[in-house]
């Protein structure tokens, strides 16, 4: 598999890129920058190495469907967001960045025309389900 990850440097894109290497696919995370600090805590160097960084803006619909068809990707993860620090702070960034960088993906996966044979999108706001779903108290946490 030759898998675009969007949001690939975050707490669960970290743990999903070390089990498709894993796997052996082939990985690309698709950024506006490239900041491995989480999976340098789960990946060896030679593993990191292994993983192909591509600089872009989610919102931009051009430059992701270019670097689809560039890379010949045929799986699509679309983990990017910000979260509600940033969202409350800033509206209409979090509403381009979660919003519209969703859109532009989903336009951008229709326009490689079934090269992409799946997309999965997911969000860490709600991986836990509805709040009534848990007790009170932190939970133990994955992240690096």
């Amino acid at each position: 598999m030759r898998v675009l990850l969007t949001g690939g440097y975050g707490c669960i894109g970290s743990w999903i890129v070390r089990n498709l290497l894993d796997r052996e696919d082939e990985v690309w995370i698709y950024d506006l920058k490239e900041t491995p600090h989480r999976l340098r805590l789960l990946l060896a160097e030679d593993r990191l190495r292994r993983i192909h960084f591509i600089p872009g803006d989610v919102t931009d619909l051009a430059s992701l469907h270019s670097a689809i068809q560039r890379h010949r990707i045929t799986y699509v993860i679309h983990l990017a967001g910000l979260q509600v620090p940033v969202c409350r702070a800033d509206p209409l960034l979090g509403a381009r960045v979660n919003v519209l960088g969703t859109l532009a993906v989903f336009e951008a996966v229709r326009l490689a025309n079934g090269q992409v044979q799946r997309l999965v999108y997911a969000s860490s706001g709600a991986v836990f389900g509805s709040p009534e779903r848990y007790g009170e108290g932190p939970w133990p946490t994955m992240c690096p």
